[in-house]
């Protein structure tokens, strides 16, 4: 029986040795984008109680969102379902989903969800696993004998992630993936894990561990249509008097 992955679950992985490192990753190229996103209001589905990755965006307003609640999350300011979102259309300017897609039954409803709730121009920017990527071999490897995280979570492919994005009004403006290879430690100094990195960007950006997508809702603008006014023909030759007001 498969197990059922909370975002406490999560929060626990995030501090184990593998679990730091995909952190610190992700926290990196977070901030990339988040530089990018302006507005008043920035929501986290799920993720770290903590929002520290937040903290480079220009956006003030940081406002946490889980599906259940945990006595330790003193940012958090929101408990709900994911994907019956308490939030008025056109009310938040940028959503981040960190992994929210692969703890997720109904990961669809959940983009639609925030897709909703995003301002005409908004940004959303998804964290999830890459099934096609370097930890893919280990996950078949480890989902059996070790029912853990990550190698338990059902990971999303892009393709169907951008498909959800395209019905929901959001365009995808950009697609990375990072993370070629397994640990901080195996590979020793951070310049070794920096040329590690620029060398499969180079070589197969495709298949890093980690894929981030950067998407922005974009509002159907509806042609409007011309009345075709037709004249009318007057066959009555009389002259037409104006009306008199009756005393």
């Amino acid at each position: 029986m498969t197990k059922k992955y909370t975002y406490l679950d999560l929060e626990q992985w995030y501090e184990t040795p593998l679990g730091r490192y995909v952190y610190a990753a992700e926290a990196e190229y977070l901030a990339q984008h988040l530089k990018q996103c302006f507005g008043y209001y920035l929501l986290q589905l799920g993720g770290s109680h903590s929002l520290k990755a937040l903290h480079p965006s220009p956006i003030r307003n940081h406002i946490g969102c889980i599906s259940e609640y945990h006595n330790h999350n003193h940012e958090t300011t929101l408990c709900c379902d994911f994907d019956q979102l308490p939030l008025a259309h056109n009310s938040i300017d940028t959503f981040v989903l960190p992994h929210t897609l692969d703890l997720s039954s109904n990961p669809e409803a959940v983009i639609h969800a925030a897709a909703e709730a995003l301002m005409p121009e908004g940004t959303m920017l998804i964290l999830g696993f890459n099934p096609m990527g370097i930890f893919m071999p280990a996950k078949h490897l480890l989902a059996c004998s070790r029912n853990e995280l990550p190698w338990g979570l059902k990971w999303q492919r892009i393709g169907r992630v951008r498909r959800w994005l395209e019905a929901a009004n959001c365009e995808v403006e950009s697609i990375k993936t990072f993370l070629f290879s397994f640990s901080a430690t195996t590979l020793g100094s951070t310049r070794q894990r920096h040329w590690v990195e620029a060398l499969g960007q180079g070589i197969c950006p495709t298949w890093g561990g980690i894929y981030l997508i950067f998407a922005r809702k974009h509002m159907v603008h509806l042609t409007p249509l011309k009345v075709k006014w037709q004249k009318q023909v007057i066959t009555n030759k009389e002259p037409i008097l104006p009306m008199q007001n009756k005393q």
